[in-house]
């Protein structure tokens, strides 16, 4: 008898599950994680039972929930250590069949350690005592996993190539690409913190800190979460860079996953305190935005598209009132196949953008640019109006013509600007490594008036 169907037979037992037991059952479904290359598709697949039914791969965790009917933040929990433990695993180990074969040999490591010495005998495991502190599990099985992954060595070779690895979280990454703000010698980071909340149709549950600095980043305050919901503070994700406002606030372009998929701007004062909060799009079709700001009033953002149905275009929202408000514009008529984009604005308001110019797949990237049109510089017009439409200046990935490899993917790009004027690009490269291209001020300078004088002459 299998796990899923034995469990709901067990015994009763007691109010909260036990540490042991809490570590093998947050294991068992991620013994599984090699079959699926997103952890998305992992998190929700559905497997066969013996019966020939389907039920998901992480009903285990439901059916232990049950057992366990005062143990109200067992499954939330159990949620939150299938993603810790993708954090930790993927980021050492990558994803592979060796790697996850590591993986069950901890989980085998764990049976032994189960209640009354029953091994894997399901049926048994509701014996042992409660739990006498439940709200450490998650960070206590973190710490078991690292204790039996220490005993590995004895027990098998866990050398693993880099070739082999697969990575889909990088934190330090997303630390890197945060967004910072620098005011009288002070620094805040602005950060997303995730959280997986157990749902047949919720992903993310993400919310956003804060950190402080007085040493020009030497030296960091502790997080401090914001609430930017109040429905349990979940899923509000960033991606996409701040900006000041005049008076010395901050904006975050922000967006909600869960109920709805739309994107929001946040106000921050510069000690981190949220002072207001504006809808930027509405419904479930609108992701990750980026900001373009035309003036003190007036600014575009574009979207990530997960329209289920209409045009696979990068959608836009206007304001004209320093972001109280903003109403949706026409698309800008690029392709955007429910994929991240990213953009930056040079010193001389040159726009670049980078995104998959595609309907489907990822397997192609762009570097696109946008000027301003002198002629038509006018404030109360969009920005559509003042600038020239947006032009493919470079492919920077191009498989299409692939036939080895039809799954390749570049995904995930952020541009930064630095003090220099150099422009910088990281970009997930085949969800194997993390690519970088960094563009000297200078030549970039030179090859975008090159590509300008050439598209006015042809106009």
């Amino acid at each position: 008898m299998g796990l899923f169907d034995a469990v709901l037979g067990g015994k009763t037992g007691a109010d909260h599950m036990c540490q042991a037991l809490f570590n093998v059952v947050a294991f068992l479904p991620y013994c599984s994680r090699a079959n699926y290359q997103d952890f998305n598709d992992f998190w929700h697949a559905k497997v066969p039972t013996e019966s020939g039914a389907e039920e998901r791969l992480n009903q285990v965790f439901y059916n232990y929930s049950a057992h366990f009917k005062k143990d109200e933040s067992l499954l939330k929990q159990l949620s939150q250590t299938t993603l810790e433990i993708e954090k930790y695993w993927i980021s050492k180990y990558g994803l592979s069949n060796r790697s996850i074969a590591l993986f069950a040999a901890i989980k085998r490591l764990a049976d032994e350690y189960l209640p009354d010495g029953t091994k894997a005998k399901e049926s048994d495991f509701m014996h042992g005592a409660t739990h006498p502190n439940p709200e450490t599990r998650v960070a206590q099985c973190m710490l078991d996993l690292k204790a039996y992954e220490a005993m590995l060595p004895n027990l098998m070779q866990i050398e693993i190539s880099q070739d082999e690895r697969i990575h889909f979280f990088v934190a330090d990454l997303y630390e890197n690409a945060v967004s910072h703000y620098q005011y009288s010698g002070s620094d805040l980071k602005v950060y997303e913190e995730d959280s997986y909340f157990i749902d047949k149709d919720t992903y993310w549950g993400s919310s956003i800190s804060v950190m402080h600095s007085d040493d020009d980043g030497v030296t960091w305050s502790g997080p401090k979460r914001l609430i930017t919901t109040p429905l349990l503070n979940l899923s509000t994700l960033v991606k996409g860079s701040g900006f000041l406002f005049a008076d010395g606030t901050m904006g975050i372009p922000v967006y909600h996953e869960w109920i709805g998929k739309y994107g929001e701007l946040i106000r921050l004062d510069p000690t981190g305190q949220m002072l207001d909060k504006r809808r930027m799009s509405s419904g479930r079709g609108t992701l990750q935005p980026i900001v373009f700001i035309d003036d003190a009033k007036h600014a575009s953002a574009y979207f990530r598209q997960a329209r289920r149905t209409g045009p696979k275009q990068i959608p836009v929202s206007h304001t004209a009132s320093a972001g109280e408000r903003w109403e949706l514009a026409p698309d800008l008529g690029l392709a955007n196949p429910n994929a991240a984009i990213t953009g930056v604005e040079l010193s001389d308001r040159t726009r670049l953008m980078v995104f998959n110019d595609l309907e489907h797949g990822r397997h192609r990237l762009v570097l696109a640019a946008a000027w301003p049109n002198p002629a038509k510089a006018d404030s109360s017009q969009s920005a559509k109006s003042n600038y020239s439409p947006w032009k493919t200046i470079a492919v920077l990935e191009d498989e299409t013509a692939s036939t080895t490899n039809p799954k390749e993917e570049f995904s995930y790009p952020y541009m930064s600007l630095n003090q220099q004027g150099q422009v910088l690009l990281v970009y997930t490269w085949n969800r194997k490594r993390i690519k970088s291209i960094l563009w000297d001020a200078g030549y970039l300078q030179s090859y975008l008036q090159h590509i300008k004088s050439e598209t006015d002459r042809l106009q």
